[in-house]
């Protein structure tokens, strides 16, 4: 048997550290902060197998992703790190992280970091999360094998030593880079099925391309074509990484507010365009869905013409609503736009049952009582108003794109001009068409959801089904989730029986 120096430790009879997972953030926002803590916690994530590790950025940013994160990797104690953004809040609990883990484990014994949204080396997404683009997101097949992550949440095994690079600083491409530090080393990451919510924007600023620009030099010059002389051999090796040209000029003038003077996508965007609002002129503005013929304004946005010519005009919905909602009770459709889902609505709904259709854009009022027809006029309704409260009139942005219009709020400076229109609440509404018993909602009002399930309450005690499409961008530009705004669906008694892509049914909990 062999002997050893005393005091010496052999390392592999040292004792595990006792801690699971070490959360590590850097913070600007302690109020935003705490939510994060106490969702996660609330998931559980808590008791003494968890820490929760932060680096003091109030005062300015002393701490960055690269040297920040690195300090707090080396300082954590968990066997997994979590690096992890302020404004993600976690929806699903401990449990499917360590069986996503260990699943992982017993996949690729050498994975080295996991994350909810990257690419592939083929250059395709994997994403598990929700966030501004989408609500919960499954894309790809996972645990998916990834080249490239996003930052927002981040789960390191400490057994495999990574810490970001030494030469970059700032607070993009870390993520990224760790992902390279890891295949350098023999390791991989992958994107694994973990549910949580993102609240941030991405924004491309002057940082974004500095970050890319010195990402791209640092692996440009370490994977340069070279020999290596060792004392005994040589050893050549390495690949170019080629650039982005055309990449890196549109985020350049898209970081500067500019637009270049010849961009070939956008030019082959415009004559795929020209080509569907010549097929609009040939039609006369008209397009069958469903059976069904509808007018459209006239050049309207092309996205609407190809999702009506594919058959995805609000598709979602249109199935919902046909899936969900009882023949005999009145429907207040807030949203009717081109008045499409409408016609399906009055269609659905058993002659004599009333449909109020209200719609913000006075532009559209004509188009939507035509595309609503003749079936039943006696009991439908089209009003020009928009949902508000505390005011008699509200400010509406018109814009150009399909179904972007929305009332006026600091926080979404689009786009577009603005008009006057009548505000209602969702109780005037129902007074002033005397529905008093039960009836159902559907609704798509591009954000303002949030504020119906807030201060229209008493209202909704008498909707027996709400059909919603919701808007996670106006959400987290005025600073609130979409988990918060599910938390006031079920707040005013219902439960939520499905989602489907951005909309979800509400029924009236027994």
């Amino acid at each position: 048997m062999a002997h050893f120096p005393h005091d010496t430790l052999n390392v592999n009879t040292l004792p595990d550290e006792d801690i699971r997972y070490s959360f590590c953030t850097l913070v600007t926002k302690p109020e935003q902060y705490a939510e994060m803590v106490d969702s996660f916690r609330s998931r559980g994530f808590d008791g003494d197998s968890v820490e929760f590790l932060y680096a003091d950025n109030t005062q300015g940013n002393s701490h960055d992703g690269y040297s920040g994160l690195g300090k707090m990797i080396h300082k954590s104690r968990g066997k997994y790190v979590v690096l992890v953004h302020q404004d993600v809040l976690a929806i699903d609990n401990r449990t499917q992280l360590d069986t996503a883990l260990e699943e992982l484990t017993s996949l690729d014994p050498t994975w080295a970091l996991a994350g909810n949204a990257g690419s592939t080396i083929e250059g395709k997404p994997a994403r598990r999360l929700t966030s501004v683009i989408g609500y919960n997101e499954y894309i790809g097949k996972l645990p998916a094998k990834v080249e490239t992550l996003d930052e927002d949440i981040l789960i390191l095994r400490r057994d495999a030593t990574l810490a970001p690079s030494c030469d970059l600083s700032g607070f993009h491409l870390y993520g990224t880079d760790l992902v390279q530090q890891a295949i350098f080393r023999g390791r991989s990451a992958y994107v694994i099925d973990f549910h949580v919510e993102h609240l941030g924007l991405s924004e491309i600023d002057e940082a974004f391309i500095t970050a890319i620009d010195a990402f791209r030099d640092k692996y440009r010059w370490a994977t340069r074509p070279k020999l290596l002389s060792t004392p005994v051999t040589h050893v050549g090796f390495g690949r170019e990484f080629l650039k982005s040209f055309r990449h890196r000029r549109r985020i350049m003038h898209e970081a500067a507010g500019t637009k270049p003077i010849f961009d070939l996508p956008a030019l082959r965007r415009k004559l795929s365009d020209a080509k569907y609002l010549m097929r609009d002129d040939a039609r006369g503005a008209r397009y069958d869905l469903d059976g069904t013929t509808f007018q459209l304004p006239k050049h309207s946005p092309v996205a609407a013409i190809r999702a009506i010519l594919a058959g995805n005009y609000e598709k979602p919905e249109r199935d919902l609503s046909r899936k969900w909602l009882p023949k005999d009770l009145p429907v207040v459709e807030l949203g009717g736009a081109y008045g499409i889902v409408s016609n399906l609505l009055r269609n659905h709904l058993n002659p004599g049952t009333q449909l109020i259709v209200v719609e913000a854009n006075p532009d559209l009022i004509d188009i939507c009582n035509r595309n609503i027809g003749d079936v039943d006029n006696e009991h439908t309704t089209v009003l020009n108003a928009a949902l508000a409260y505390d005011s008699d009139v509200v400010r509406f942005t018109i814009t150009n794109g399909l179904h972007t219009s929305h009332v006026a709020t600091e926080c979404r400076a689009d786009e577009g001009h603005e008009i006057e229109v009548p505000a209602t609440s969702l109780v005037d509404l129902l007074k002033s068409q005397k529905i008093e018993e039960q009836y159902c909602l559907v609704c798509d009002i591009e954000g303002e959801e949030f504020e119906l399930f807030l201060k229209d309450k008493e209202a909704l005690k008498h909707c027996a089904v709400a059909i919603v499409e919701f808007h996670p961008d106006p959400f987290v530009r005025r600073g609130v989730s979409t988990s918060a705004f599910f938390d006031h669906v079920r707040s005013v008694g219902f439960e939520i029986v499905e989602t489907r892509a951005n909309v979800l049914v509400a029924k009236r909990a027994n």
